[in-house]
């Protein structure tokens, strides 16, 4: 009995393990290859003589939507520019590739190109991400589009603007360096994140229209103004240095924890027409230059210092709060120069003259600290301010 079951169960096992291996006679006819066609591998088309050709003013152009990549740096040579973009819904990602002219010249000089990277009519939803962008006669990139990004770009020594954008745009982690326009121009709700702008002939980042963002970004050596933002715009985290203006705001706008330093004329100033519309300032350092205000504004918790003649904070209008703000070094550290303001909780040290407000003006006590006072190890001890005013403004 133990034989026969044995044999059973090999016979059995047998049988499972040659329904298992399938059929043993090959399909008729030549094997099939199992790879990915190439459509599947790389879902995207190079950018090329053959699958891009340009047109009189365009060494390359774009006229179907899709994703498209450079495999090389790209000279540009004479004049025209170096993709021209004829549709909506395009990605061009630069591979880490520079699109270049081939023979810029200096900044000011007769263009022997056009932009970099343009577009041919009023388009939507373009996406240019990895590369440079360098040399161009006029603009790196140039794109009459809304709803565009830009990742991870240098656009570097065009004549022009390094980047200029249309409306609902983002760009991301960019650099503009040394173009003879302004670094990035950019249309009504942009967001700016994580880029710099450095050494550009007019602004380092412009922003025409409101409601705009510039976060965690740096202006640095540009001509006029560091970060010029429009109406209701935001800017949080950001750097202006060595500018003519750190940064100019637009009505209704805020600034907060910004670094304005080294600029030579304003660290931050309003727009000309910004007049009664208010902003807020707030945890801000602005060395070498102050501040200056017009109407309903709230400057709270900054530290100015180090301008030498200049005024620390300087307010032109009304209706605007200066609230616990401190000034060394300046020529006059508050200068309120009309009725109608409320200064409170500020101090002053080190400076020509702390406190200058005209009449018809609201503030604190203002407390010249003089005298010398006792050390303290551990307390208690009691105050040596002169002041049970909470909202006392100090002067030395």
């Amino acid at each position: 009995m133990r034989t026969d079951w044995m044999a059973s169960l090999a016979f059995t096992t047998a049988a499972a393990s040659l329904a298992l291996a399938g059929p043993l006679s090959p399909p008729v006819g030549p094997p099939e290859s199992t790879d990915k066609p190439l459509i599947e591998v790389e879902p995207r088309t190079v950018i090329n003589e053959a699958n891009t050709p340009g047109d009189a003013d365009s060494r390359y152009r774009i006229t179907q939507p899709g994703s498209y990549y450079l495999i090389r740096n790209e000279p540009i040579i004479g004049v025209r520019h170096g993709i021209e973009i004829a549709a909506d819904d395009v990605t061009i990602d630069l591979m880490g590739f520079t699109l270049f002219s081939q023979n810029p010249l200096p900044i000011g000089s007769p263009p022997v190109s056009l932009d970099g990277i343009t577009t041919d009519g009023d388009l939507e939803n373009i996406t240019i991400r990895n590369g440079a962008v360098h040399g161009f006669g006029e603009d790196g990139v140039d794109l009459s589009a809304d709803t565009t990004r830009f990742e991870d770009l240098a656009l570097i020594d065009n004549q022009g603007e390094g980047l200029r954008t249309g409306a609902d745009s983002v760009i991301a982690r960019c650099e503009a360096v040394g173009n003879g326009g302004s670094g990035f121009i950019a249309q009504s709700n942009t967001l700016i994140v994580h880029s710099t702008a450095t050494g550009n002939g007019v602004h380092g980042f412009g922003m025409n229209g409101g409601y705009a963002h510039v976060l965690d970004s740096t202006a640095k050596f540009n001509a006029t103004k560091g970060i010029q933002l429009g109406y209701s715009a935001q800017q949080s985290q950001r750097t202006a240095l060595g500018n003519a203006i750190g940064f100019r705001l637009g009505s209704a706008s805020m600034i907060t924890d910004c670094n304005a330093s080294l600029n030579s004329d304003w660290g931050i100033e309003p727009t000309e027409t910004f007049i009664d519309q208010g902003s807020f300032i707030e945890r801000c350092l602005v060395v070498n230059r102050g501040i200056i205000v017009n109407g309903y504004t709230l400057i709270r918790d900054c530290v100015v210092g180090n301008t030498g003649s200049n005024d620390g904070i300087r307010v032109n209008g009304r209706n605007n709060r200066v609230e616990g703000n401190h000034v060394h070094q300046a020529g006059t550290a508050f200068n309120v120069n009309t009725a109608g303001n409320l200064i409170i909780r500020n101090s002053a040290v080190d400076s020509t003259t702390t406190y200058s407000i005209s009449g018809g003006n609201r503030y604190g006590e203002i407390v010249v600290l003089s005298g010398t006072t006792p050390a303290v190890s551990g307390g208690p001890a009691p105050s040596v301010l002169g002041t049970t005013d909470p909202w006392a403004n100090f002067a030395d």
